[in-house]
């Protein structure tokens, strides 16, 4: 099986009803995009600190249908939920990962990436982690219509997960990934690995004009990188970011809905994909305990261990230093 029919697998596993996405560029990309082959709905945002269910005033009816969900842009430990996501999971290669659904996909589990062989920084000659974003591996399998270059959605899809400042910063790995996993036909991502994006000034000029319309929309400023890199050119830099909204569970959760929606609405009309019912209000919110260890204070070896003691929900290795995951929350 390849890597194409080893993500489409998941997908036909699946019920195709409700999907769970991160509050991010990409997180509601990727929801759009498989929302628009299967015909499925939102039904719930899973933030890393709080799962946040809409439009179901039943508890258990709301966990029933999350857990029934497919989770895009995520990393799940919870048999029986099945996940699409591209963070970095295994702490070495031997890692079985014994909480996460047999049926998930991600590219640095279907290739082998594992934290020993990762972080190398900008001067790493061999495979880092995957690079790029949840939606232009779902795009690619799903052969998802034709992109055009210029288009406000292939600027979009250029800033999904910072995208582009990776490509400048990562050369040598960003290319790995490409000739690993994607082609000529994948627009985007061949712009961004095999020519400069950045040196083009229409591009400049379009992708600050995408960026302030998400400002505009709600998204926030900070990051979403672990850190920025001179490699990106000075006319580029205040353009990093900008990729997502911040759940608060001490502010109004309509405002948070409000924004929610008034972003996705977004994105479907530049991209042209709508989802058949988007969610109205946030029903049932499911705190966890997030935790950031250093990946290097648990022992090679142990660390299927360490999740199923930590009853870890999800996690990710965001850098050298930190782990980052969640506990006390159950689907």
């Amino acid at each position: 099986m390849n890597w194409k029919e080893s993500v489409l697998s998941v997908i036909d596993d699946w019920d195709g009803k409700h999907i769970v996405t991160s509050p991010d560029v990409d997180g509601i990309l990727s929801a759009l995009v498989v929302g628009l082959y299967t015909g499925a709905s939102l039904t719930g945002v899973y933030t890393t600190r709080y799962y946040l269910g809409f439009d179901e005033s039943c508890k258990d009816a709301a966990r029933d249908k999350a857990r029934n969900a497919i989770w895009l842009d995520h990393d799940i430990s919870q048999l029986g939920i099945r996940c699409i996501g591209q963070h970095l999971v295994n702490h070495s290669l031997a890692d079985k990962l014994p909480r996460r659904h047999p049926v998930s996909f991600n590219p640095n589990i279907f290739f082998g990436q594992a934290y020993p062989d990762s972080f190398k920084g900008r001067a790493g000659k061999t495979r880092d982690k995957y690079p790029f974003a949840t939606v232009h591996f779902l795009m690619s399998a799903l052969k998802a219509p034709e992109i055009k270059r210029g288009t406000e959605i292939y600027h979009l899809l250029a800033h999904a997960d910072g995208s582009w400042g990776t490509c400048q910063d990562y050369p040598n790995n960003t290319r790995i990934w490409y000739d690993l996993m994607f082609d000529a036909d994948d627009i985007v991502l061949t712009d961004l690995v095999c020519s400069d994006y950045c040196a083009d000034q229409q591009n400049l000029s379009r992708h600050t004009r995408l960026v302030k319309l998400l400002k505009d929309h709600g998204i926030e400023s900070r990051t979403s990188r672990e850190s920025t890199n001179t490699a990106i050119p000075a006319a580029w830099q205040g353009l990093q970011g900008h990729q997502g909204i911040t759940y608060r569970k001490q502010k109004d959760p309509n405002v948070w809905m409000k924004k929610f929606k008034r972003l996705v609405l977004l994105v479907s009309d530049l991209t042209g994909w709508k989802m058949k019912t988007l969610p109205s209000k946030i029903t049932t919110v499911i705190p966890g305990i997030v935790e950031q260890p250093y990946p290097n204070s648990i022992r090679a070896g142990e660390f299927d261990k360490f999740m199923m003691d930590e009853k870890i929900f999800s996690h990710a290795i965001k850098s050298s230093r930190m782990l980052r995951y969640t506990k006390d929350l159950t689907i």
